[in-house]
């Protein structure tokens, strides 16, 4: 019982929604045991336990689209749990190379480079400006890290003129308004994405130190 007490008070006490179980030890225990428990408790804290990471991750598929662009998965991870999904596509049909972004270059119309990125402001039109437009309402601007190349300007945005000019710079663009709709949703969410990671097992991100967890 003993045990169980101290448990509690250790892992539970001032949590969100925990704070009872203390509050139930302060109506039973004696002056005497609260301050053994205080003690036990100043001398064995709680180890910390920092949520999970939500991120967004963007790997490569074996699929290829109708126009020829690599079918691209973006997945909302939170620790290694994959919350939800669309597809997306990037760069040109002619230049579906995924190269170390080392050896890439300004203009080569490539893919997003493998890398780490952080966001920027959303950018809303608050309407559709028609098929006419590459970029459709929203623009997410993305910035990578530690640039190992001079490609830049990259973001996220739908795929808006596809009919006639389908993919992008290196952008990582959805099919659609609904799925980039998904993505601000989860931007803009209480527990949003803190970075995005672009991974297209080429062994950069390894090279420069950073990993993350992921369920097979």
């Amino acid at each position: 019982m003993t045990i169980k007490l101290l448990d509690t008070y250790r892992f539970y006490k001032g949590l969100p929604g925990q704070v009872a179980a203390a509050e139930y030890l302060e109506g039973i225990l004696t002056a005497p045991q609260k301050n053994e428990l205080a003690k036990l408790y100043r001398n064995n804290p709680a180890p910390p336990q920092p949520p999970p990471t939500v991120l967004l991750l963007c790997e490569k598929t074996d699929s290829y689209d109708d126009f020829g662009l690599r079918i691209l998965r973006l997945s909302l991870m939170n620790g290694d749990r994959t919350v939800d999904k669309i597809a997306v596509c990037s760069g040109q049909a002619y230049a579906q190379e995924f190269v170390d972004p080392r050896d890439d270059y300004s203009g080569s119309m490539r893919p997003c480079p493998e890398g780490i990125y952080d966001f920027g402001a959303i950018s809303d039109l608050g309407y559709d400006p028609g098929s006419s437009d590459g970029f459709g309402r929203y623009f997410v601007p993305i910035v990578q890290r530690s640039a190992p190349n001079n490609r830049s300007a990259f973001g996220l945005h739908q795929d808006r003129n596809r009919a006639t000019s389908p993919g992008s710079a290196g952008c990582l663009s959805p099919y659609n308004a609904a799925d980039m709709a998904k993505i601000i949703k989860w931007l803009e969410a209480a527990a949003k994405p803190q970075y995005l990671v672009v991974d297209w097992g080429l062994g950069y991100l390894k090279s420069i130190g950073f990993t993350y967890s992921k369920k097979a």
